[in-house]
């Protein structure tokens, strides 16, 4: 079985844990030292079920089936794997992650890694729950000082009553 010591995280912060590494790290050769692929995906399939994220979880069991994993999880597993297909094959509408850029809905584990889908936006999460943080990065115009553009920001909007 499965080392499963105790615990302070929640369930959704794993998950946000386990899909930033599969995004940073998308092969067995690139993970750190110490961190295995298998445990990575074992925690966002069993954790990604749970929360509804069936896509998500349908996703890491098949990878895990073309990995070699300890001999007491392989059942498990292929059982697991089984029973995913028969779930909707679409993750939790709550769960997925919204670039605060293009306000375009992103998929919970991308190919391109931790930026969104539709304009490249990187995502910026915070190291605490390892959620996507309300963060946008945007040039000034030109002719617009850093202290011009923080005076800008603090003003209040203009009245638009007309």
């Amino acid at each position: 079985a499965m080392d499963e010591p105790f615990r302070s995280s929640l369930p959704s912060t794993l998950l946000n844990i386990g899909q930033f590494l599969l995004s940073q790290f998308a092969t067995r050769d690139e993970m750190p030292l110490g961190i295995s692929l298998a445990y990575v995906l074992n925690t966002l399939a069993k954790h990604g079920e749970a929360l509804g994220a069936y896509k998500l979880a349908r996703f890491a069991y098949n990878k895990l089936q073309g990995l070699r994993i300890p001999a007491a999880w392989q059942s498990a597993v292929d059982l697991a794997c089984v029973v995913t297909r028969s779930k909707p094959f679409s993750d939790a509408e709550d769960l997925l992650p919204l670039c605060f850029r293009c306000s375009t809905t992103n998929p919970l584990v991308s190919g391109k890694g931790d930026v969104c889908i539709s304009c490249g936006g990187r995502f910026v999460r915070s190291f605490v729950t390892f959620e996507h943080l309300p963060m946008v990065e945007f040039d000034c115009a030109e002719g617009i000082s850093s202290s011009e553009a923080r005076k800008l920001i603090n003003e209040d909007p203009p009245d638009k009553r007309g």
